[in-house]
């Protein structure tokens, strides 16, 4: 079974640290999250079929933006980490960008030690 790890805020909003799932994609792991966290945190996570603007998922530390998103293959072996980027709450972050000010979406940075 997969692992997944919350971080930060989503920790909390989780109630546990991890989660092992059985699923093929990110996308279903994430789903399957409604099952083993609750529905209401499920929905925290993906909206609409697409991640918020605010919320990273890795894939054994790789952005999964950067390799096939929702639809990102998930092995039994394989760590997911999910956490709310720095945009969340910093003045001119994803709210900003609506209107023309900040970073955009696709301007964030994850720094892994």
């Amino acid at each position: 079974m997969a692992v997944v790890m919350f971080l930060g805020d989503i920790r909390r909003a989780a109630g546990c640290a991890t989660v092992a799932v059985e699923a093929d994609t990110v996308a279903s792991a994430l789903a399957v999250l409604g099952a083993s966290v609750g529905s209401g945190f499920a929905g925290l996570l993906v909206r609409d079929r697409a991640l918020p603007p605010d919320v990273e998922v890795l894939l054994n530390g790789r952005n999964i933006a950067f390799l096939d998103g929702l639809d990102t293959p998930v092995r039994p072996a394989d760590r997911l980490t999910v956490f709310y980027s720095g945009l969340r709450g910093f003045p001119g972050g994803s709210a900003g960008s609506a209107r023309g000010q900040g970073p955009g979406p696709r301007d964030r940075f994850v720094l892994l030690l």
